[in-house]
């Protein structure tokens, strides 16, 4: 599609049996990393699997020179008529469930997250941050609505971003989650489950925190310890192709049906 006069790009997969004429499909967007492209993410998810499984729509879109804006003014602007644009097409030659639009994201792609939250949080059921965190919104003054939104996180605490890297705007995981606790009402106080540590040569491990939300707009938090920059569970291991120690890679957890599972337990 065309968007600012720009040629747009994007992938779409439908499950098997679409076009059901009783049927409205869910969308869930999976915004890739920095640097990638949509086509990629679908390899390395394998979310077409977990969509024909659970049957929604997938959108993949790709960013301009492979890398979302959230620190580009300029490029911030383009990806936001984007992302409206996109939906719109959508609406018209899909048979979508407008009331179930989800966002997920990993790494750059979910920091753009933080800016689709304030600048369409009106279309967003609920979204989910892979690898990734909130970011200072101040970097390209975009509008900061705090409508809330039910929010899943996964990160590993040896993920170079854990702590937050301030000189970019970009919060810790602390940081991520007590603003968006605080965004969506919810209780202080976690529950805490540790998951099954199923696979012991991983070198990690995963601990679940839920708050609760009075308002029903939950946070849920998968805390890999000793985890990196990975999609846990994704269909390889993205050390094998990148000059970067991004960590240990965990299996423990199943990413994409826990994304689905928490996304698709909301409507607008």
């Amino acid at each position: 599609i065309k968007v600012a006069n720009k040629n747009r790009t994007f992938t779409i997969h439908t499950p098997k049996g679409y076009p059901n004429k009783k049927t409205s499909y869910p969308v869930l967007f999976l915004f890739h990393g920095n640097p990638s492209q949509g086509w990629q993410m679908k390899l390395y998810t394998g979310m077409n699997k977990t969509a024909d499984k659970n049957n929604f729509i997938v959108v993949y879109p790709d960013a301009i020179d492979n890398r979302w804006a959230f620190d580009n003014c300029e490029k911030v602007d383009d990806d936001i008529a984007f992302v409206k644009s996109l939906l719109a097409y959508l609406n018209e030659k899909y048979n979508i469930d407008k009331s179930r639009i989800y966002f997920s994201g990993m790494s750059g792609g979910g920091f753009f997250l933080t800016i689709l939250a304030n600048e369409m949080p009106e279309k967003i059921a609920s979204m989910a941050m892979i690898a990734s965190s909130s970011i200072d919104e101040s970097l390209c003054e975009v509008n900061v609505i705090d409508t809330p939104i039910p929010l899943l996180f996964i990160q590993g605490t040896s993920d170079f971003i854990y702590n937050g890297v301030p000189e970019r705007g970009i919060f810790s995981a602390r940081q991520t989650i007590d603003k968006w606790v605080k965004r969506n009402k919810c209780d202080t106080i976690p529950i805490v489950t540790e998951i099954p540590n199923t696979n012991k040569k991983d070198y990690s491990s995963v601990i679940k925190y839920q708050y609760l939300s009075k308002i029903n707009k939950d946070v849920t938090y998968y805390k890999i310890k000793n985890g990196g920059h990975h999609w846990p569970n994704s269909k390889f291991n993205a050390n094998s192709f990148t000059k970067f120690d991004l960590g240990a890679f965990n299996r423990d957890i199943d990413t994409n049906q826990i994304i689905w599972d928490f996304v698709s337990s909301y409507k607008k």
